[in-house]
């Protein structure tokens, strides 16, 4: 995936190619649904957190603000994730 081509139009499928690339995730990209939880279900720690933090913000060329953002909600699952990303458009 090339940095800054991302659209936030459908991203699911890059939400999960994302994830599934982060370092400590125990699941393939194939066996990763929507509703999997990032922490529980897919053994993200903190620090596989702040990696696909990073990972999502240089593919959607964008920056998550801590202070306006709720990002333990936002980084609940590969869905609210998505749906995050989405809505960044509607902005």
């Amino acid at each position: 995936m090339s940095k800054g081509t991302s659209t936030f139009h459908n991203p699911i499928g890059q939400v999960t190619q994302i994830v599934s690339e982060t370092r400590g995730c125990l699941l393939g990209r194939d066996q990763i649904g929507s509703d999997h939880l990032l922490r529980e279900d897919l053994g993200l720690d903190s620090l596989a957190m702040v990696d696909l933090m990073v990972a999502i913000e240089d593919a959607f060329s964008m920056q998550f603000d801590p202070v306006a953002t709720d990002l333990e909600q936002v980084f609940m699952s590969i869905d609210s994730l998505a749906d995050f990303l989405q809505n960044q458009t509607s902005r």
